[in-house]
């Protein structure tokens, strides 16, 4: 018998039984992740500011929202435009961000970062092995969908 527990942001699931139990846990992840959780994000002085993050349905976003302002903007950050996702500390040169063991970093396209910081080791581990699943399987199919919609130029006869 096969025990898995895997714990996000305070929620926690314990299951017993098959290799299935992966699905489960990414399952029981992902509807979290849709309904949204407090999550701290590192600021540029080191602090973790509160903000409502929150997967859309289709798994192509992330809401980020800062809480306890009235009239704070929401950023959606297409998971295509994530270039890298890093643990710890590893990416505290490249962000320009103060870094520490329980931060994920989000490296963006553009240039720009954002960080995460996760309660602890297991929640930080889950947190970047399942959000970096889901960014892999968005640009697969992004590029699935550049290679369906390209016609390949004829080439010239003669």
């Amino acid at each position: 018998m096969t025990l898995l527990q895997v714990e996000f942001l305070g929620c926690q699931w314990v299951e017993y039984g098959p290799a299935s139990l992966l699905d489960k846990a990414i399952s029981a992840f992902t509807k979290d992740l849709v309904r949204g959780r407090k999550v701290g994000v590192v600021a540029l002085n080191g602090s973790a500011v509160d903000c409502w993050i929150a997967l859309d349905k289709q798994l192509r976003y992330l809401v980020i929202q800062r809480l306890g302002k009235k009239e704070a903007k929401r950023r959606a950050v297409s998971l295509e435009s994530v270039d890298q996702v890093c643990i710890g500390d590893e990416a505290q040169e490249e962000s320009g961000l103060p870094l520490n063991d329980l931060c994920v970093c989000f490296l963006l396209q553009e240039g720009q970062a954002i960080a995460f910081n996760l309660g602890n080791l297991q929640e930080r581990d889950t947190f970047a092995l399942v959000m970096s699943m889901f960014i892999d399987h968005r640009r697969t199919e992004a590029e699935e969908k550049k290679t369906q919609g390209t016609v390949l130029p004829s080439l010239p006869v003669g």
